[in-house]
């Protein structure tokens, strides 16, 4: 559940003035319609081994009931330059059995270097190529935020880096939609995962998503359905 609620992480457009989004987290099963989790990021100037950065900070909280099936709390930040607003560091931060563990990522000219720690035994360090088409989650809402349309108008081929692995992907622009956000106007995306899903369990396949049509976009709203019932994620609050 929660690497489908890290494609919400909105990146940055070259602002100065901290911003903040919320979200809710819906699970949806027949008649059951229930708020699960709450989203509040955040971004603002920051700098990143002394290079002028943007930094996000992301914390998600789960309901009290949910508890007993989530962990409580979440954590992920990322920075970006401020030149291309490309990725430099992605961290996650996590409980792994009682342990403190995390997922890093550092982007290099070259490559993506990758260091897994589950708080026990050695940390496993690899690298994927650093092509512009592979990405972390954070990395990712970058990418489809501020896309060319053009250049998904048939699917586009990606990797996506889930738990320190690279997986295939394919993202495509299925055109406006007047009718999700009759109040706002927005164009509709495709994210299919060819091998596994972003939920934890392996489901969520297909994601669809949401994006303002304005000058600064927003991501709007996230759908994808589960192996029981399917998730929805919608805007609840803008504020810079």
């Amino acid at each position: 559940m929660i690497r489908f609620v890290y494609l919400l992480l909105p990146l940055l457009l070259g602002l100065s003035t901290p911003e903040k989004i919320n979200y809710d987290v819906r699970y949806i099963l027949g008649d059951l319609n229930t708020r699960v989790i709450t989203v509040e990021i955040t971004w603002e100037e920051s700098e990143w081994n002394e290079i002028p950065a943007y930094h996000s900070e992301a914390v998600l909280k789960t309901r009290p009931f949910f508890r007993l099936f989530l962990s409580p709390y979440y954590y992920a930040e990322t920075y970006f330059n401020q030149d291309e607003r490309k990725p430099l560091f992605f961290a996650n931060p996590f409980k792994y059995k009682g342990k403190k563990a995390t997922y890093e990522y550092v982007y290099r000219e070259q490559e993506i270097e990758s260091k897994s720690d589950l708080g026990s035994g050695p940390a496993i360090y690899t690298s994927f190529p650093n092509d512009n088409q592979t990405v972390d989650f954070l990395s990712l809402v970058f990418f489809i935020r501020f896309l060319d349309l053009e250049a998904a108008r048939e699917p586009l081929p990606l990797h996506i880096l889930i738990s320190g692995k690279s997986f295939p992907a394919e993202l495509q622009y299925l055109g406006q939609d007047p009718d999700k956000y009759p109040d706002t106007p927005a164009d509709k995306f495709l994210l299919r995962m060819t091998e596994r899903g972003l939920m934890e369990n392996g489901s969520g396949h297909e994601v669809y998503i949401w994006r303002s049509i304005s000058d600064n976009p927003v991501i709007l709203g996230l759908e994808t359905e589960l192996s029981a019932g399917f998730m929805s994620v919608k805007m609840t609050n803008f504020a810079e």
